[in-house]
């Protein structure tokens, strides 16, 4: 009992000694149901049937109050024909049986009393017992053809529901959801969960390698096949497009400096995927918070993430059933090299860039670029659609899934990275690569490029772990089953080659000091940051100089990894016959799906034409993370390549980072390595080839332009023939002209022709002008053609 009441001898009792120990073991009994049992209200017993067409009997049972237990210990019988208008007289009704508690003493009976010293006595009435009764009545609803069940008052439970029609009683439905379980049924319960893991157990123990296996396995590199049947079109449209009285012809489609001579007098131009107004003067930043006590946000190691709303383990090791000596080994002195997160850069400008708009299409169709060369080449419809059907089977046998949407990425001469969208169509299919805002990125999650030194000493265990998902690991935890007074923990995160740790590829590390450690308990490690790629093999490291013993688990099957050693040799050799280093992994989660970092302004004095940013930041597959810009109220995605975001070349421009992903995964950017670069706007280009040289002299020459982004109302193209000599000489077109394509109209051609006095050589020099307009054009093929 929670209280007891206390005697001793020659103790004279009063009636409170006796009614005490009553109260006190019902208040025990109270806090028992309340606390072990349920503090909500159920009944047991009271099982409803129909009796009668009329009739329904309710057995005994209790009424449990979330402590208080009332009982009924008599079979009640309800005549509903009685003490109520409960039958309906048209449709149907609902009526509830409902339980609930009250305390009543029994009848008085008479007891004899005395009334004085001398021992006379005489009755009086008494209550000698009192009973906590649960009681039963009923409650009503309305009547209907689909009626609904009555609403109870809180201080009632419903037992059971009686369906009524004018005849009687239908059915009588008990009310599961307010029986009171008992541990029987809970065993019942417990046996069949146990069998049901018994059944699927030996599938649950190799989930995790077949999880491996899948991340693994997707999404195919389709880089090479995309390059081999980009140069099968190029091939194709330069036989296309020279005309047949050519002699010779000349190409450049501005992806490379190979045919630029920056060397010349007067040059200012930018190649870069196409000819363009060179950039003005730079001017750098670092990306920096607007409010670094941002509360939607999280930051470590500078790296920024949306708000993490804590840890959980994913990767778990536990049931340890040995223990393994870290100072065993011979302790080491180790350089370690720590990788950083890969870099992107974006790069916006104001003019919008095509390369290439192949489409598959029906024979009476005739659009895009490849159906028009192939067409000019002399190629019937049939063979067309037969050469674009053989291209696009080529990228279906490598698994990309036509029937919907699909995107992967295409990597330049010059390394630029490209989205390259196949949409399945009810003609065939269009591949489009585009890209306003270009973007190049290195393959690697972590690279060599920028990374941190370390020097390690102490003996060294590892264990290495397939990572099954993607995610963010922020903690280490390793269960110790002895420690030393002396030698902190160095834990390192790194990744493997031939399933061995590899040193010189560091991407975490932490520190768990001595005075941290805890015998027989696991201690947790914070990291930096580090995204793991599911599908991919990694290693925790963990070096000191102390005797710790880590806990181990022989037999494990849930992890496929090994653990190792550190030997004299440098080389990593697997512990024999102790099993898996113990540890939880812990992966953080995220408070948001959609999270907008608001980021110090950009600005730049004389305006702002161009934004290169140079961003370490990691965007998992699946996630987004967006750079925005704010002009006159509205936010443009520069990372998308959303247009018009710098017309008027603004001075100064407000700047968000948008992350978009999962309460699971999210990305990240590291503010201390992302730099942004402002340029500002030039007005002209001139852009001069280097020396074409011809076999023969020739008296016609021709130079053919494609232009994107061309305004003829503001820009202005021009084009000149030099030829060498001392001093060159310019030469003037006869005419130029402009004509636009009728497949495209963000396309203009432009065809320059001269008439020289037999020349043997020439360059060609293209120039453009603004006039009034904020955005450039973009010459995307320039092409001459001797005679």
């Amino acid at each position: 009992m929670l209280r007891q009441r206390n005697f001793d001898n020659d103790l004279i009792l009063v009636t409170d000694d006796l009614v005490k120990p009553q109260e006190f073991t019902r208040e025990t009994i109270d806090a028992l149901v309340q606390n072990a049992v349920s503090h909500l209200r159920y009944y047991t017993g009271f099982s409803a049937f129909r009796t009668g067409a009329a009739e329904v009997t309710v057995s005994a049972g209790h009424y449990w109050a979330g402590g208080p237990v009332f009982g009924r210990a008599d079979v009640t019988v309800f005549d509903l024909l009685q003490g109520g208008t409960y039958i309906p007289p048209v449709t149907r009704r609902y009526v509830a049986i409902v339980t609930y508690g009250e305390t009543v003493p029994d009848a008085q009976t008479e007891r004899l009393y005395e009334t004085d010293d001398q021992g006379t006595k005489e009755p009086r009435p008494f209550h000698q017992e009192t009973a906590r009764v649960a009681r039963l009545s009923l409650v009503s609803g309305a009547q209907a053809p689909d009626p609904q069940k009555p609403t109870l008052d809180a201080s009632v439970i419903p037992v059971a529901w009686i369906l009524l029609n004018n005849e009687g009683v239908v059915s009588v439905e008990q009310a599961e959801d307010f029986r009171l379980p008992s541990i029987e049924s809970l065993n019942q319960h417990r046996l069949q969960i146990a069998a049901w893991r018994d059944q699927i157990g030996q599938i649950l123990d190799t989930i995790l390698s077949e999880l491996v296996r899948i991340q693994a396995s997707i999404p195919p590199d389709l880089t090479p096949l995309v390059l081999e049947l980009f140069a099968r079109v190029e091939a194709l449209e330069n036989m296309a497009k020279q005309p047949s009285t050519a002699v010779k012809t000349f190409i450049d489609r501005f992806t490379s400096l190979r045919d630029s001579d920056e060397a010349y007098a007067g040059y200012k131009a930018l190649v870069e995927d196409g000819l363009r107004f060179p950039q003005g003067a730079s001017t750098f930043a670092k990306i920096v918070l607007n409010n670094p006590t941002d509360e939607k946000i999280t930051v470590a190691n500078n790296i920024l993430t949306p708000k993490q709303t804590g840890v959980a383990p994913r990767i778990t090791i536990d049931n340890p059933n040995g223990a393994l000596s870290i100072s065993q080994y011979t302790s080491q002195t180790t350089e370690r090299v720590q990788k950083t997160i890969s870099r992107e850069v974006i790069v916006y400008e104001q003019a919008a860039h095509f390369l290439l708009t192949p489409n598959r299409s029906g024979l009476d169709h005739t659009v895009g670029t490849v159906f028009t060369a192939l067409k000019q080449a002399g190629l019937t419809n049939d063979q067309i659609n037969a050469w674009l059907g053989t291209l696009y089977n080529q990228i279906a046998l490598m698994d990309v899934k036509l029937t919907k949407a699909q995107k992967f990425k295409f990597r330049g001469p010059t390394g630029d990275t490209y989205d390259i969208e196949v949409i399945g169509t009810s003609t065939g299919y269009k591949a489009t690569i585009k890209g306003l805002a270009r973007t190049s990125k290195t393959e690697e999650t972590y690279w060599e490029e920028v990374t941190k030194d370390a020097t390690v000493t102490g003996s060294q265990l590892a264990q290495t772990f397939p990572c099954p998902t993607n995610g963010w690991l922020r903690e280490v935890g390793t269960p110790w089953d002895q420690v030393a007074l002396t030698g902190d923990v160095r834990v390192f995160i790194v990744e493997t080659r031939g399933g061995k740790p590899v040193n010189n590829s560091v991407i975490s590390q932490g520190t768990v000091p001595v005075a941290n450690l805890r015998a027989g308990a696991e201690v947790r490690c914070q990291i930096e940051p580090v995204y793991l790629q599911g599908g991919r093999t990694y290693s925790v490291i963990w070096v000191s100089t102390g005797n710790h013993f880590v806990k181990v688990r022989t037999g494990n099957k849930y992890v496929g990894g090994s653990a190792y050693y550190l030997s004299d040799t440098g080389e990593w050799i697997a512990v024999q016959n102790s099993g898996d280093i113990c540890m939880s992994l812990y992966f953080a989660g995220f408070e948001q799906t959609r999270v907008e970092v608001q980021m110090q302004p950009l600005q730049r004095a004389g305006g702002i034409a161009g934004i290169r940013i140079n961003a370490a930041q990691h965007v998992p597959e699946g996630t987004k993370l967006l750079h925005e810009v704010q002009r006159t109220g509205k936010w443009y995605q520069i990372s998308e390549g959303e247009a018009a975001a710098l017309d008027g070349n603004p001075a100064l421009l407000n700047y968000r980072i948008v992350f978009i992903g999962t309460r699971d995964l999210m990305p990240a950017i590291d503010m201390s390595q992302t730099e942004i670069e402002l340029t500002g706007p030039v007005e002209d280009l001139v852009h001069v080839s280097k020396v074409h040289a011809l076999d023969a002299a020739t008296n016609a020459v021709q130079v053919h332009y494609e232009v994107r982004g061309y305004d003829p109302a503001e820009h202005d193209l021009d084009c000149a023939l030099i030829v060498p000599g001392s001093p060159d000489t310019v030469l003037a077109p006869e005419s130029i002209h402009p004509e636009p394509d009728p497949q495209d109209d963000s396309t203009v051609r432009f065809v320059a022709t001269f008439e020289p006095a037999g020349i043997t050589s020439y360059r060609v020099k293209t120039t453009g002008e603004l006039g009034n307009a904020d955005a450039g054009f973009v010459v995307t093929e320039r092409r001459d053609f001797p005679f």
